[in-house]
């Protein structure tokens, strides 16, 4: 039997390393310094980014996934993932505080009660910005209270989160 990998696997391989690359060059300057890279391929990535030329681009991601077929693929896309897995929370949480957000506006003492129940405190805070919260204020007044009732519900829902 023949213990080579088929030709349709050597192509996959090669198109994850290239999305793995991607990927890579999408990252913040704070998020590549995590990944476990070399510094030369780290190096690679950063110069990468400079690139304007679409073709010069394609060849440079090409070289990349050539340069990262020596690391460890395993560990990087581990790390990406968690990135991942980070970011998906990260948003899942702030659309939950814009939910919470929305019906503390829109129902009052009641959603609060209820906000109260659910993470089990007070959030004396939260009560004081929406009785602050009037119809008849002007517009740049709610729109800075709403926003400080977001950051009160989404700060809650973080350290909720955190606490696990």
């Amino acid at each position: 039997m023949n213990s080579k990998p088929s030709k349709s696997s050597r192509k996959r391989d090669a198109q994850n390393v290239l999305a793995l690359g991607e990927r890579l060059l999408e990252l913040t300057d704070q998020q590549l310094a995590e990944m476990p890279l070399d510094s030369d391929v780290r190096a690679l990535v950063v110069s990468s980014r400079n690139i304007r030329s679409h073709s010069a681009l394609r060849r440079q991601r090409l070289y990349l996934a050539k340069v990262l077929r020596n690391a460890d693929l395993d560990e990087l896309q581990a790390a990406v993932n968690a990135l991942d897995i980070d970011q998906r929370t990260e948003r899942q949480l702030f659309h939950q505080a814009e939910r919470w957000r929305d019906r503390l506006l829109n129902e009052g003492e009641p959603a609060l009660l209820e906000f109260d129940a659910a993470y089990g405190r007070k959030h004396e805070e939260l009560a004081r910005l929406l009785r602050d919260l009037r119809p008849n204020l002007p517009e740049a007044v709610s729109r800075r209270l709403g926003r400080g009732i977001f950051r009160q519900i989404h700060s809650d829902l973080s350290a909720a989160f955190q606490k696990g």
